[in-house]
Formats: structure tokens, sequence, C-alpha cells
């Protein structure tokens, strides 16, 4: 390593932690971001190991941030979550963990409540379209399917009565 890449280094390191410390952050953000100001694959390891080893990094922190975030913010369900940290390289074990500390009456008042909101907002030509389209909301949302589909029948209930 030549002094002037180990400069680079120690200053995206330097600046990678300052992110770090202000919000939770995963290792493959920090190899993205190492990758991305010019460090190769090593010096990218080094740092995130450097970043983890030093809890600048911690997978768990992370995870519930993440999912705690998704849920209030983003109204997504458990499985769109668990999904989003699987592809970000989080464990199985953290995942499990972060998504336990949702509020399950939480999850499902809000999937009732957008499903609510979506159902009034949709097109549709017949009730079958509509749940079709209810449906894929919930699916690409990331809810209970088989919870969704109780909430989608009881509102295409009351559409037919009222």
């Amino acid at each position: 390593m030549q002094n002037n890449s180990v400069t680079d280094y120690n200053t995206i390191l330097k600046n990678f932690a300052e992110i770090c410390s202000k919000t939770e952050k995963c290792v493959s953000q920090a190899l993205e971001y190492a990758k991305k100001k010019g460090l190769d694959n090593l010096q990218a390891k080094q740092m995130a190991n450097y970043l983890v080893e030093n809890n600048y990094i911690n997978h768990q922190r992370f995870a519930e941030a993440f999912a705690a975030d998704k849920s209030k913010f983003s109204k997504w369900g458990l499985i769109k979550i668990s999904n989003a940290l699987k592809l970000k390289g989080i464990e199985q074990k953290y995942i499990s963990n972060a998504l336990q500390l949702i509020p399950c009456e939480k999850m499902e008042s809000m999937a009732v409540e957008q499903i609510e909101k979506k159902a009034a907002k949709i097109k549709y030509k017949d009730y079958n379209d509509l749940k079709i389209k209810l449906l894929r909301f919930c699916f690409s949302r990331g809810y209970d399917i088989e919870k969704s589909k109780i909430k989608i029948d009881a509102i295409i209930k009351q559409l037919k009565e009222g």
C-alpha cells in the first residue's frame, strides 16, 4: 500500500465511522460505501471488520432500527421487512429478534388501516377484481396473506351490503 492509499483508507474509514455514529449501518452498506469510494475488496473487508470489531456496526442494533423504521414510517409488513434484511446480509437470528420487538397488535391494526385506505382509493370493475388488487397490495407490502384475506373479505362484504 502506498502512503496516499493509506491516507485514503483512513479517511474513508473515518468518514464511514462518523456516519455509523449517527445512524445504524450494516456490513453490506460499509462494503458498498468503501467500494464506491475506491477501496479494493481487501481494504473494504478490512474496513468492515474494523467497524464491527469496534461496535460501529452491530447487526442486532441495525435490524431493530430498520424493522422499527420500516414498520412505522413505510408501513411494511413483517415479511417485507424480513426479506429486506436478508438482502442486506443480516443473519436470521438478528432478524427474528428484531421482528419480535414489533407488537403484533400494532402490526395488524396498521395493516388493516392500510388495506382500508387502499380499498377506498382503488378502481375496480367487480368485487373479484377488487380482491385481486387488494391481495397484490398486501403481498407487495409484506402483510400476512391469510389475515389480509379475512380483512379483504370483510371489506367486500360491507361493500356488497352497503
